[in-house]
């Protein structure tokens, strides 16, 4: 077992496969041997992959099937050929399940992605072992309000909204905590949901209310692409915030197309290298 665990966590989605995680892992491996000859990646790491895409899978088919009763859902293994003969139903389907994990999501209320989450990641963050946190897309807006909620003083038991831990147990994740890593992330346009009290019209600073969660001397870097419409750069939203992390914008180059820059970051070797160096370093 290696002396500090990775935990990956995929964005919005139907079935987004483990393969994403196994690309980002080897390129990490191949980017840390290659700063470190002599320090084998895998022996000092061990990956936690959470899964949480199925997590609200009943109730998104059974919303389509309710309103949409002569059309039929057309899931990862309905297979591209038949769905490009029937657009209509595969694009419903599609805003169901990719925007209807979005919509699920952004209520603190016991959505069952929140539970997943840390069903799957709370283990691994509480049993001494070092961990960094390396969310996509919606993963990363998870990860951002779990890391919220754990360094929030005023929040008592509730260590993952609506979730509750003993005091000791939320000791311990943020005892572990080494790093946060986010990539093709809307962390920035979630701010809207406490737009109420996070935004002050007319303010030199409109969004001076925001907390960076990550405690000082943690690194949090943000990897995005520019075609990536999905992507937002966060220094200038974070950089006022005083006592905790600078976050660290990096521009990489995913893909030529809006659709590949948002999903290829799991792929891309400058990703990899700004994981690798945001890890503890030999």
């Amino acid at each position: 077992m290696g002396s500090h665990r990775i935990i990956f966590v995929h964005g919005i989605g139907i079935g987004e496969n483990v393969r994403s995680y196994d690309q980002l892992w080897n390129g990490a491996t191949e980017a840390w041997n290659e700063l470190h000859p002599g320090h084998d990646f895998r022996a000092r790491f061990d990956r936690v992959d959470v899964h949480w895409d199925d997590a609200m899978a009943e109730a998104q088919v059974d919303l389509f099937k309710a309103a949409f009763p002569n059309l039929t859902w057309r899931g990862a293994s309905s297979g591209w050929a038949s769905n490009l003969t029937h657009p209509i139903e595969f694009l419903r389907t599609l805003v169901t399940a990719y925007v209807g994990d979005a919509v699920g999501y952004s209520s603190e209320a016991d959505n069952k992605i929140r539970r997943r989450f840390w069903d799957m990641a709370g283990p691994a963050m509480t049993d001494g072992v070092p961990w960094t946190l390396v969310g996509h897309s919606l993963g990363s807006c998870i990860g951002f309000d779990f890391l919220f909620d754990l360094f929030d003083p005023q929040r008592g038991l509730r260590i993952f909204e609506p979730i509750e831990a003993t005091p000791a147990v939320a000791a311990k994740a943020r005892a572990g905590f080494r790093g946060f890593v986010s990539f093709g992330s809307p962390i920035g346009l979630f701010m809207l949901r406490r737009a109420a009290d996070l935004h002050v019209p007319g303010a030199p600073q409109p969004w001076s209310k925001i907390r960076n969660p990550v405690p000082e001397g943690i690194p949090w870097v943000n990897c995005w692409d520019k075609q990536d419409i999905i992507a937002y750069p966060l220094e200038g939203l974070f950089g006022h915030c005083q006592g905790t992390s600078k976050v660290k914008d990096v521009c990489v180059d995913t893909g030529d197309l809006i659709i590949n820059s948002h999903i290829r970051y799991w792929r891309n070797r400058d990703v990899a290298r700004e994981l690798v160096l945001a890890l503890p370093q030999p």
